[in-house]
């Protein structure tokens, strides 16, 4: 009867301390989850508006090889079928880690991958991505506006970025699912 009461009393102090456990590691866990999405939405966004001069030769090549195969196609009715994705392979392996493939495919439509490669090639630099504000909207954890200045490798203003980034949690890791970009020239 004693080592029930003995066990009842343990027992009283230990359930308390179990469950405040519980709920801290619990906060923890939430909160150390909202700021990989951060970062993840901070990566992709980095990524798509960032070009180092050989990305954007790299990208015109796979764009004109997808062209050329294209237009061969469309010319002779064949073409060398293994090239025509070559485009849509460069933009996966480049951006793959990052962004889910509905949100590459789309960008890839309204060629938003387009505009830093052409600013690159424009100022004859790598450019990078800097100066990036994120603002989570209201009520939705996983989507953030944003603004961002980008900079040739000189620290020269070439753009601002401004837009909204919606995130997905892609097996275990946080993906971009759809990017709204407006980009003002400086």
């Amino acid at each position: 009867m004693i080592e029930k009461r003995a066990i009842a009393k343990w027992f009283r102090y230990l359930l308390p301390i179990i469950l405040i456990l519980v709920i801290v590691f619990a906060v923890i866990g939430h909160k150390q989850g909202g700021a990989d999405l951060e970062r993840q939405s901070r990566a992709a966004l980095k990524r798509l508006l960032s070009c180092t001069l050989q990305q954007a030769e790299d990208f015109d090549a796979a764009a004109e090889t997808t062209q050329a195969v294209m237009e061969s196609m469309s010319d002779s009715g064949t073409g060398l079928t293994q090239d025509i994705n070559k485009l849509q392979d460069y933009l996966i392996e480049q951006f793959g880690d990052y962004m889910t493939n509905e949100c590459i495919e789309k960008l890839a439509m309204d060629r938003i991958f387009y505009q830093s490669a052409a600013l690159a090639k424009q100022f004859d630099s790598d450019i990078e991505a800097s100066e990036m504000e994120l603002v989570q909207c209201a009520g939705e954890q996983e989507r953030y506006t944003f603004s961002v200045e980008i900079k040739t490798s000189a620290g020269d203003s070439v753009a601002a970025a401004k837009g909204i980034i919606s995130m997905k949690k892609d097996k275990d890791k946080w993906k971009a699912s759809r990017i709204t970009l407006t980009m003002i020239p400086s």
